[in-house]
């Protein structure tokens, strides 16, 4: 005769090893998911790829600068057609 476990013992048993899957499976998506991220920063960190952004940041920088000094230039004018009509005894 051979012995038997109570059902309560299977069924904790049972219980313990679909725990266990799980959480191999969580350990799984987080190994996968920490390599993906790896891969990621490695790729954002290649000389190329810092070379790339640092120009078309300093691109953008000087577009900025261009606009920036056209609105100065059309401030200044402005502010200097308001003092000539102010001085030719216009509305100010």
């Amino acid at each position: 005769m051979t012995p038997t476990a109570p059902a309560s013992v299977v069924a904790r048993m049972g219980v313990h090893m679909d725990a266990s899957v799980a959480h191999t499976d969580a350990a799984e998506e987080a190994r996968r998911a920490a390599r993906i991220a790896a891969a990621a920063t490695d790729a954002r960190n290649n000389p190329v790829t810092a070379a790339n952004r640092v120009e078309r940041l300093s691109v953008q920088v000087r577009g900025e600068k261009k606009a920036l000094a056209h609105c100065v230039r059309a401030v200044a004018a402005g502010e200097a057609a308001a003092a000539a009509l102010s001085a030719a005894g216009g509305a100010a």
